[in-house]
């Protein structure tokens, strides 16, 4: 996937994009984090950061109460516009080369419109937490909270 993304005429070029990289765990994929982390990320720097806003890498644990995780790794990566999304994926080759080395699957890919875009530490807002077991609201927390102090059943 390397090249313009999309050829829509109707996409404005100032929209905010998303491209997300998912490495499902289907089919028995194996997925090396310690490469992915310490030769992967360094080579898509290299060769693709200087279009991208953001990089947010997400690691799957579970997919619900006792359901394994249907993703390995769940990277996302925001663009001002298309013409930047357009310039990181003509860099993208020495990056597409390298996924055999940690991943054993074909990613699937995501691209889209960035409708919003929040962060709890701007938002007024409540955040509710739930007792493991008791499946009942215990309390309100004023944000910011970090992740660390929620707590969910």
């Amino acid at each position: 996937m390397t090249g313009p993304i999309f050829k829509d005429s109707k996409t404005e070029n100032t929209v905010t994009l998303s491209l997300q990289v998912l490495y499902t765990t289907e089919n028995g994929t194996t997925f090396d984090h310690a490469y992915y982390t310490s030769k992967h990320l360094p080579i898509v720097t290299e060769h693709m950061c200087s279009h991208i806003q953001e990089i947010l890498i997400i690691k799957g644990l579970a997919g619900g109460p006792e359901t394994p995780s249907g993703y390995h790794v769940i990277a996302t990566m925001t663009f001002a516009d298309k013409a930047a999304l357009d310039s990181t994926m003509a860099a993208a080759g020495p990056a597409l080369e390298d996924i055999p080395n940690f991943y054993t699957g074909e990613p699937k890919k995501l691209v889209a419109e960035v409708t919003q875009q929040r962060r709890p530490n701007h938002c007024l807002a409540e955040a509710f937490y739930y007792t493991k077991g008791v499946g009942q609201i215990q309390g309100v927390l004023p944000w910011p909270v970090s992740v660390a102090s929620r707590r969910f059943g």
